[in-house]
Parts: C-alpha cells; structure tokens; sequence
C-alpha cells in the first residue's frame, strides 16, 4: 500500500518535528474490513515516520456486544483511538443537533490534544467537523471515498453545489482508490480532478 498523505497539502508550519496526521471516521464496528485497513494504512504510515491516531465513535462494548476489536485492541497495536460521539444516523430533530454540537466540542478537544498536521476523512457527512477544524486552526484535510456518490442522497446535492464556488469544500486534497470513484466525483461533485489522486 502507497503511503497516499502528499506532504505537499501540510502547513509550512508544522505542530512538531514528527507529522502527524488524525485518522477520522465516523462509526466503526470491530469486526468489519474498514477497521483492518484503518490498521494497515495506519501500520504504514508509522514505517514512513508518521505519528497517526484513529478518530471514531466506537467503544469497547455495545448494548449488543458487536465489539470484539475496540479501542483497547487497537491501543494494543501501538495505534491511538480517541473517541467522539458523532450522531447517529437513527436520531434526527434537537437530538442530532445536540449530538452534532457535543460532537465539534470533543473533536476540537482532540486536536488541540493531538495537534495533526493534516486530517483525513473517510466519509462525506464528516466535512462540517473537518471544515471547522481547518477553520479554526488551520489544519489541511483529505478527504478518501471507496464508493461512488448518490445523487439521491441530501448531503451529496448540497457538497455538490459548494463545491461549484469552492473547490476544496470537500478537502485540500481527495483520494479516490478506483477509477470509477475517481471519474464520479469529478463530474458529480465537481471536484477538480487535479486535487483527485487515484489509489489502485
């Protein structure tokens, strides 16, 4: 696996000698593929010298019991896990305001902690927190995406039309890892296919 973080989309001005980078998911179920390839990139990235940690709303144990790889699994793989409580798709009105709220609170407590020198995302829903993030401490982010954008879906159609006036809304740089991804957002999204990298 390519080390796919170009050094060239981190700040001049660097939080410390040993980049950086926060990992930052949504939802993570212990026993899914996603979480395997988190390990490897993050494996990786660690043989290239980066300091990484992994940013997700998942615990060690569910009220079912899923969990069988939690944060003490990945803390024993020498990788850091903090949590934040992104909302639930399930919840919606006050409630997922409230939650989206508490959400940019404990992730602005995160990376004043950790200081990333970029952050990357592995889901669209997860540009307002990355946005705010940039905002305010002026932190790069990359956005990765492994499947194509539907236009059926709300958040699709808004990042859409941002993303007409302003071409990094979706981030500094974005990794697609199939042609077809890659093709996809640069005519749905309207993301320029220079910021595009394509990981086979």
């Amino acid at each position: 696996m390519k080390t796919f973080i170009n050094r060239k989309v981190i700040s001049e001005k660097t939080s410390s000698k040993v980049p950086r980078v926060l990992l930052v998911v949504g939802f993570l179920w212990g026993n899914e593929g996603i979480l395997q390839v988190l390990v490897t990139l993050t494996k990786k990235l660690q043989d290239h010298g980066w300091q990484v940690a992994i940013v997700s709303s998942m615990e060690d144990q569910d009220d079912v019991g899923r969990f069988t790889r939690g944060p003490r699994w990945l803390e024993s793989q020498n990788i850091q896990h903090f949590f934040v409580p992104f909302p639930d798709w399930r919840i919606s009105g006050k409630a997922k305001l409230f939650r989206t709220f508490q959400a940019l609170l404990k992730l602005n407590t995160v990376v004043r902690e950790f200081k990333p020198d970029v952050i990357n995302i592995n889901s669209l829903s997860l540009t307002l927190y990355a946005q705010m993030m940039k905002l305010c401490y002026n932190v790069p982010y990359v956005s990765t995406a492994a499947i194509e954008p539907s236009r059926k879906r709300f958040g699709v159609r808004i990042a859409t039309f941002i993303n007409q006036y302003y071409p990094t809304f979706l981030g500094d740089r974005f990794i697609a890892i199939s042609s077809e991804v890659q093709e996809a957002y640069a005519t749905k999204l309207k993301i320029p296919k220079k910021n595009i990298r394509l990981i086979l």
